[in-house]
């Protein structure tokens, strides 16, 4: 058995991959406040978190659909489109107040991407058991339904 080299091990383990949108976040933010070679490497590092990211993002999403795993895994590709809206709308935001200023558009979708991997692609299983001890402790958060 062929072990994986250290980088994809880091990359994609577990609380790891979970932090793949704060690392881009991160460096969308470094390349932000630098510029020259600084920027670009920054930038080519959010591409490979990104190529990490998607197969992980797609998994948590179609996670316990049971027989509706076919229209999950369609409305997920389907949400593909906002890759083509997002850079239309920096492109814009660049137009107003410049581009160094309009990547801040693509760290608020890197912390909602965080938001979901942390907590939002929570299986709802997790989810009810979660519940069930909050419940049994006494923190009842739940909202009525």
């Amino acid at each position: 058995m062929s072990e994986k080299p250290p980088i994809i091990y880091l990359a994609t383990h577990g609380e790891t991959a979970r932090s793949l949108p704060a690392r881009s976040a991160t460096l969308v933010t470094f390349s932000m406040l630098t510029s020259g070679h600084a920027a670009m490497w920054s930038m080519i590092g959010v591409g490979l978190f990104n190529s990490i990211m998607f197969p992980s993002i797609f998994a948590l999403g179609v996670a316990e659909l049971g027989p509706l795993t076919g229209s999950g895994s369609g409305l997920m590709n389907m949400a593909i489109v906002g890759g083509a809206i997002i850079p239309v709308l920096q492109g814009a935001i660049a137009d107003q107040i410049g581009i160094h200023h309009a990547f801040l558009l693509p760290v608020i979708c890197y912390l909602y991407i965080l938001f979901y991997a942390v907590r939002g692609s929570m299986p709802n299983s997790e989810r009810h058991r979660n519940d069930l001890e909050n419940v049994r402790s006494g923190r009842n958060y739940a909202v009525s339904r």
